[in-house]
C-alpha cells in the first residue's frame, strides 16, 4: 500500500477485491484510516489517554493519522 502506483482504474479494482474478499493488510488499514479521517468531519470519541509507542518508527501517514485525531482532541503531550 506505501508503494501503491497505478491509474485510478487499477487503485480502484485493487480497492474492489479487498473489499470484496475483506481482505486487508496492516498498511491498508492505515491507509484506509487516514482516509476516513479526512473525509468523516464528526468528532473522534474522547480518550482518557493515548499512548503511543515507538513514534520514531511511524511513516509519514501514520503520523498524519495522530495529528488530525490530536487536532479534533486535547491530549497532553509528553516524551520520554
Amino acid at each position: 500500500m506505501r508503494h501503491l502506483r497505478g491509474s485510478e482504474d487499477e487503485i480502484a479494482f485493487y480497492f474492489g477485491r479487498a473489499n470484496y474478499y475483506d481482505a486487508v493488510d496492516f498498511d491498508d488499514s492505515v491507509y484506509r484510516t487516514y482516509e476516513r479521517l479526512l473525509d468523516d468531519t464528526a468528532p473522534i470519541a474522547p480518550y482518557e489517554l493515548v499512548l503511543i509507542d515507538e513514534y520514531q518508527d511511524f511513516n509519514q501517514m501514520e503520523a498524519w493519522c495522530y495529528r488530525i485525531a490530536r487536532s479534533q482532541q486535547s491530549y497532553s503531550c509528553c516524551r520520554r
